[in-house]
């Protein structure tokens, strides 16, 4: 059972309390008889559930005459704690997105393709293989899943198109931890969203 120790200022967890007087289990004994032992019943509210990781617990305690009240409510984290929390949030988005695009790249006369680092070294190896062999036309597995014919020139087109999504990628990640940077409240932190 949570006590309050009187004299060292501290909550304990006791089960008994053993002095010259004998050994007491701590539910038996009253409010007064604990207090002439040196400690207070700890009347302590439900501890709240987080949901929110840009929330903690902030507990609190008052000594009263009897018994020693302890409440926990909800708070913001610090700001410095949120920044760093969302500074995570974006680079994990970033990443993911910058890995594989979700929803593919709608390529103009190819279709939509995969889209990320690894995809562009796949086209870039596809580029030198056709310009290697002198073949016209490959075979290619779009976004679907689906295959098509695609010639030199989009794969070329296609290279680009990667390579300026992935620009915009980048873009996005630093305005958004320019926006971050900016930010003057927890509130405002959370509003910054991939």
């Amino acid at each position: 059972m949570k006590l309050y120790d009187i004299k060292s200022k501290q909550i304990v967890e006791l089960e008994y309390i053993a002095n010259s007087e004998g050994t007491f289990y701590i539910s038996s004994l009253s409010s007064a008889k604990l207090k002439s032992y040196g400690y207070k019943k700890v009347i302590e509210d439900d501890y709240p559930i987080i949901t929110d990781p840009y929330k903690e617990v902030i507990s609190t305690g008052v000594e009263n005459a009897n018994d020693y009240k302890l409440t926990h409510a909800l708070a913001d984290i610090s700001l410095d704690s949120a920044k760093s929390l969302k500074a995570r949030e974006i680079g994990v988005a970033f990443e993911a997105t910058l890995e594989n695009l979700p929803g593919g790249l709608g390529v103009e006369s190819v279709g939509v393709v995969d889209c990320g680092e690894q995809h562009l070294t796949n086209v870039s190896s596809l580029i030198k293989v056709l310009e290697a062999t002198g073949q016209s036309q490959i075979d290619f597995r779009l976004y679907d899943n689906s295959y098509t014919k695609i010639n030199l020139e989009q794969l070329k087109a296609l290279e680009i198109a990667i390579i300026v999504k992935g620009n915009e990628i980048y873009a996005k990640k630093w305005a958004l931890e320019q926006e971050l940077s900016n930010a003057q409240t927890v509130e405002e932190v959370k509003a910054v969203v991939w």
